[in-house]
């Protein structure tokens, strides 16, 4: 049943939560389910060279936000997983 335009169940402005913040793309995939403290490589859109050496911390599936360290560097790297081109993942 329909009102206004929603259906039963609906009510404006509400989002089904298994739907909210879908993260799309292989390397959204691959960084939900990648260990923390694995190496990887990140190739992003326009860097001719990809981040190199980055140590994977955590995915943030509501945000779609990957985080990153890397060694000597004080502040943590965190990149929309969306954006990501292509993962080198280290054994």
């Amino acid at each position: 049943m329909s009102y206004m335009g929603f259906r039963q169940g609906e009510v404006m402005g509400a989002q089904d939560n298994d739907n909210r913040h879908r993260c799309k793309g292989c390397a959204c995939e691959q960084l939900a389910e990648l260990q923390t403290g694995t190496t990887v490589d990140v190739f992003l859109p326009g860097l001719a060279t990809p981040l190199t050496g980055l140590t994977f911390v955590n995915f943030d599936e509501d945000t779609c936000c990957a985080f990153f360290s890397q060694t000597g560097v004080a502040a943590s790297l965190v990149i929309d997983c969306e954006n990501i081109l292509a993962l080198r993942i280290f054994p």
